[in-house]
């Protein structure tokens, strides 16, 4: 049986927020359950402004209604370059698979309905931070490494 895959909506945010928590305690376990609750609390309310000002499409797949997989898109626009249009862009967040459903194609089939979902919107360019357990996966759906590169620095 394969997942069905959905954009969630504002009704969605506690599902999204669950996930978005399952996936940071699997990364990064806290210490006290005070610390948890308040970095759960600074992602709900950021979540719902994005959602609000359409900043952020969250994404989830579904096994028997039950949630397997999640992810997020923030958007952004760059000023136009060789043109008058804008280029939109999504920041991919949050890609998550619950352990026990890794290694069956949910999360590919995640990426691959985000991809066609960006793609209908005009996203020109999808862009992630991966982990060393998730860049296989990103490389089977087509992200690579660019050609520029980007400089950061901590402040």
């Amino acid at each position: 049986m394969e997942p069905v895959y959905r954009e969630t909506t504002a009704e969605d945010l506690e599902l999204l927020l669950k996930m978005r928590m399952d996936f940071i305690l699997d990364l990064h376990p806290f210490e006290n359950i005070k610390e948890t609750q308040e970095v759960e609390e600074l992602n709900r309310r950021y979540l719902m402004e994005l959602m609000e000002k359409g900043n952020y499409i969250g994404f989830v797949g579904l096994l028997n209604e039950e949630p397997v997989c999640c992810s997020g898109l923030l958007l952004y626009r760059l000023p136009p370059l060789l043109g008058a249009v804008d280029r939109m862009q999504g920041h991919v967040l949050n890609f998550y698979t619950y352990p026990e459903h890794r290694g069956k194609g949910y999360g590919k089939g995640l990426m691959e309905y985000m991809i066609d979902k960006a793609k209908e919107r005009g996203i020109d360019r999808l862009f992630l931070n991966a982990t060393a357990m998730g860049e296989p996966l990103y490389r089977k759906c087509g992200f690579v490494e660019p050609e520029e590169t980007a400089m950061v620095r901590m402040i």
